[in-house]
């Protein structure tokens, strides 16, 4: 695992994103049903797991003038999972309130990890939302950070030992992607276009 801080400057494509997130809220969010009632104290440990294996996992944003990125810290940063609860058993009502969860706040990025862990419980059902900023992570790899998390946390609950193999995932540039060859005009035209 990596013992100093390192830091990424964020491709163009993801600082047009990364800018708009100031604006407004570039969320993930990744639902997952719960048979049952969670052992939160499992839980906050899987995901504390998650996060050691993942050294990109333990990020926070910079900003030097109009410039932003990522600095990828030696040590993760403390993290909560929010305990909700609800009365609503109407799926309308209930899905809106879910919403509500992942977009009403944004996700934080310079103050903190880019995630936020959500427990809803209703009158029957049992609900997790684990939150991404977009600007960090691309759905594919939200996926694979939710299904790392439910991993640890059945190795715990059946009191079976954690991988305790580091990850360390290359850096996403979308620039590579999407932007090669363009000129800055072209971009910025495309990702207005994107958004609106």
């Amino acid at each position: 695992a990596p013992t100093v801080d390192r830091e990424f400057r964020l491709g163009r494509f993801n600082q047009i994103y990364a800018h708009l997130n100031l604006i407004c809220h570039a969320n993930s969010c990744d639902l997952i049903d719960l048979e049952s009632a969670p052992d939160l104290t499992l839980l906050k440990r899987a995901i504390e797991h998650v996060i050691d294996r993942h050294p990109m996992a333990r990020s926070v944003q910079y900003q030097r003038g109009v410039i932003l990125g990522w600095r990828h810290l030696a040590k993760r940063l403390p993290i909560e999972i929010e305990q909700r609860t609800s009365i609503n058993v109407d799926p309308v009502r209930l899905r809106a309130e879910l919403l509500d969860n992942a977009w009403r706040e944004r996700v934080p990025v310079r103050d903190g990890h880019p995630f936020r862990f959500i427990y809803t419980r209703t009158p029957d059902r049992h609900i997790l939302q684990i939150l991404t900023s977009h600007t960090f992570t691309d759905g594919k790899a939200a996926q694979l950070f939710s299904g790392d998390i439910a991993e640890a946390y059945g190795h715990l609950a059946a009191g079976r030992p954690l991988d305790p193999e580091v990850v360390d995932l290359q850096e996403r540039n979308h620039d590579r992607l999407f932007l090669s060859g363009l000129g800055w005009k072209d971009a910025l035209r495309l990702a207005w276009k994107g958004v609106t």
